[in-house]
C-alpha cells in the first residue's frame, strides 16, 4: 500500500512540474489544460502562463481613475471595459452612458442622443409624458395622468400632423390649429380669383376680378371646434359673394389687405370688410 501511494504521489507531482491538467470542472464550462513557464506550486497561479476553457470568457480589466467601467463582452469575445463612455457610479447609483461622470442628479445620464424609433414614455402610474411616431400624426408629445399614455385621450397633446401643421389640445388628436402659420414666418402665396379658391398659405395675394364666393378651409381649419384666419392681398378689385360659404359679400379695396376667419361651426368664412 506504501508502494502504491508513494507512486501515486510521484505521477502528481511530475504533472504538476509539466504543469497539465485534463480537466477541471468549473460552473460555467471546463478549464481543458494549463500550461506555465514554471511548475506549479501551492497557492492561486501566479507564473505566466495561460489558461484554456471550452466556454470560458477572459480578458484584462483596467482599474482607473473613474468610478466603476461597466464590463461587457467585446466583438472578439472577451472581457472589456470603456472607461470613458459607460460606468456605474455606485456612491450615487447612477449610469453614465456617453460618460464616467454621471453625478447624483439623472438615474442614467446620457452624454448623447437617444433613438427610441417608436417612442418613449418617463414617469410612474400616476402621470406620464410621451412621444410617439405614426403616419396620421408624424410625431406626438402626449402628457396624460394615467398608465395608459398611449391608449387614451390624453390630457394635453402636441401634435405635427402630416401636413406639417402643429396641433395642440386634447382628445385623441389634439384640436387641430393651424399654430404653424401662426408664429412662424409664412410664405407668400399668389392666388388668381375665381368661383372657388383654396389657400393654404396664411398670406395670400389675389389677382384678377372673378368674384370668388366659396374658400376651401385649410385642413386644420376644419376640425370641429377649431378655425382660423388668412389674409388676402388684392392685386385688382374682385368681389365675393354669399353663393358659397362666405358669410357676408365683400368689394376687395387694391392693395387694402381683406381678412377672413374661419369657424368650423357654422362651416363660414367671416371677412374684415
Amino acid at each position: 500500500m506504501k508502494t502504491k501511494n508513494l507512486l501515486a504521489s510521484l505521477i502528481l507531482t511530475a504533472t504538476m512540474a509539466l504543469g497539465q491538467f485534463a480537466s477541471i470542472p468549473g460552473p460555467s464550462g471546463s478549464v481543458t489544460s494549463i500550461s506555465t513557464s514554471s511548475p506549479i506550486t501551492g497557492g492561486p497561479i501566479t507564473a505566466a502562463g495561460t489558461i484554456a476553457c471550452d466556454t470560458c470568457v477572459v480578458g484584462s480589466l483596467t482599474v482607473g481613475g473613474n468610478p466603476g467601467p461597466v464590463p461587457y463582452v467585446s466583438a472578439a469575445g472577451t472581457l472589456a471595459e470603456d472607461a470613458t463612455n459607460f460606468c456605474w457610479d455606485a456612491t450615487n447609483h447612477t449610469l453614465g452612458v456617453g460618460n464616467c461622470a454621471p453625478g447624483s442628479t439623472y438615474k442614467i445620464n446620457v452624454t448623447g442622443l437617444i433613438n427610441a424609433s417608436t417612442g418613449y414614455v418617463i414617469g410612474s402610474s400616476a402621470g406620464q409624458i410621451g412621444s410617439n411616431y405614426n403616419a396620421a400624426t408624424s410625431m406626438k408629445l402626449i402628457w396624460q395622468n394615467s398608465s395608459s399614455i398611449f391608449a387614451g385621450a390624453p390630457d394635453l397633446s402636441v401634435s405635427r400632423n402630416a401636413a406639417g401643421v402643429l396641433e395642440v389640445g386634447t382628445g385623441a388628436g389634439g384640436v387641430g390649429g393651424d399654430l404653424k402659420r401662426r408664429f412662424d414666418v409664412d410664405t407668400v402665396a399668389t392666388i388668381a380669383s375665381a368661383t372657388t379658391i383654396a389657400p393654404v398659405n396664411r398670406i395670400n395675394h389675389i389677382t384678377g376680378t372673378t368674384p370668388v364666393a366659396t374658400i376651401t378651409p385649410p385642413t386644420p381649419f376644419a376640425v370641429a371646434g377649431a378655425g382660423g384666419c388668412i389674409e388676402l392681398i388684392p392685386d385688382a378689385a374682385f368681389t365675393t359673394t354669399t353663393g358659397g360659404n362666405i358669410a357676408s359679400a365683400s368689394t376687395a379695396v387694391v392693395n387694402k389687405m381683406l381678412e377672413l376667419c374661419y369657424d368650423a361651426g357654422t362651416t363660414k368664412w367671416y371677412p374684415s370688410y
